[in-house]
């Protein structure tokens, strides 16, 4: 019996762009879960399975392109991104303030699923309300140090600031206090996974920014993703 050949191994670059790619897949299947159980009330069983299985699958992209080696940093269409992203949110109405594009050491993949996850929780906080959502981009320069909601200090320097704010329930200081923790979720109505915050806890910890939260209860909240620039 001739011995058995394994096969060759997989470049990086290849693991790392079929990764990229089935993360995108499994983050546009978790937004129209989100929609489906929001415009489909009796499919809100089955949407919410869809959701907490592409989140926890996307979870899991995350984990091996994080051991897979360095990222690729490249120049980044923001306005096409979230074209992308947005068109599986319907009935949202969207303002856009990018006055400033991404520096080039922003990972695309984590700032896609940052944003993903962002929108994604901005319409389940809006359940039944107006549903509007405000989504800025700005270089800012810090010139006092400061500590963001993960307890991370930002240091004065220049940042770009990307944040999604909605009209939302808003949050309490409990929930405030929880939110990021892997597992948690403020919905009580469905089952759902509480992976998304969490994966963008890790992506501004692998950028070595923060996050910035301000939410007033019956208002909305807005957060804001602090990426270093220099």
């Amino acid at each position: 019996m001739p011995p058995i050949r394994e096969p060759p191994p997989l470049e990086p670059a290849l693991v790392r762009s079929t990764l990229h790619d089935v993360n995108n897949m499994l983050t546009a299947i978790s937004l129209d879960a989100e929609a489906l159980a929001e415009f489909v009330p009796r499919a809100g069983e089955l949407a919410d399975g869809i959701h907490r299985t592409a989140l926890t699958a996307a979870a899991l992209c995350r984990r091996l392109l994080v051991h897979s080696g360095a990222a690729p940093l490249h120049a980044i269409d923001l306005g096409s991104m979230l074209d992308d992203i947005l068109r599986h949110t319907p009935g949202l109405d969207v303002t856009l303030c990018l006055d400033a594009p991404p520096p080039l050491s922003v990972d695309g993949l984590r700032l896609r699923q940052a944003i993903a996850n962002l929108v994604s929780n901005a319409m389940c906080a809006m359940r039944r309300r107006v549903a509007k959502l405000t989504i800025e981009a700005a270089h800012v320069a810090r010139s006092e140090p400061g500590v963001d909601a993960l307890g991370a200090t930002l240091r004065p320097g220049c940042y770009w600031v990307l944040s999604v704010a909605d009209c939302g329930a808003g949050l309490t200081a409990e929930q405030l206090g929880q939110i990021f923790d892997e597992g948690y979720s403020t919905r009580r109505d469905a089952v759902v996974s509480g992976f998304g915050l969490s994966a963008v806890s890790e992506a501004m910890a692998w950028h070595g920014g923060g996050v910035i939260v301000d939410s007033v209860v019956g208002q909305g909240s807005r957060f804001a993703l602090w990426f270093p620039t220099m």
